[in-house]
């Protein structure tokens, strides 16, 4: 029998708990229905779901199996910290509902870009290597203040 005191719960947040114990996050994480592997290797590629339904788990989870993985690159982001507000106003129209897919799209090209910055293999592409430097020039990919750092 096992006692509860050897019961490890976890934290109250993901992010907590994958910088107070990673391992909780790694072995002990339960993959429903292969959700990790779909996100890594399939055709699924954004996570939705209610408060407490294991996003920021996920998330976590692929964050610390890329820490061993050099095949894998992930860039958590957290839609709730993107200033869609400030970012709305580079875009015409009054509807500010209206402007949050190009926001988003916008968001997620710059995270792309900024993924494409930390692979070994941009130096093989002048054109890509060009683009990085001239929107790390802009400021654009490392004054994201959206951003939440690990």
């Amino acid at each position: 029998m096992v006692s509860f005191e050897s019961l490890k719960l976890g934290w109250a947040s993901a992010e907590d708990e994958g910088s107070s114990d990673p391992n909780l996050l790694l072995a002990g994480f339960f993959d429903i229905n292969g959700i990790s592997r779909e996100v890594r290797t399939g055709h699924k590629f954004l996570v939705l779901g209610y408060k407490g339904s294991g996003k920021s788990a996920l998330s976590e989870h692929l964050r610390l199996t890329a820490d061993s993985d050099p095949e894998l690159f992930t860039i958590p982001t957290f839609l709730a910290d993107f200033p869609y507000h400030d970012f709305a106003r580079l875009f015409p129209g009054d509807d500010p509902q209206a402007k949050f897919p190009t926001a988003w799209a916008w968001l997620l090209l710059v995270r792309l870009f900024e993924s494409f910055s930390h692979n070994e293999g941009k130096d093989q592409n002048p054109d890509l290597e060009s683009t990085i430097e001239t929107l790390r020039k802009l400021g654009v990919i490392q004054a994201a203040a959206f951003e939440r750092s690990f």
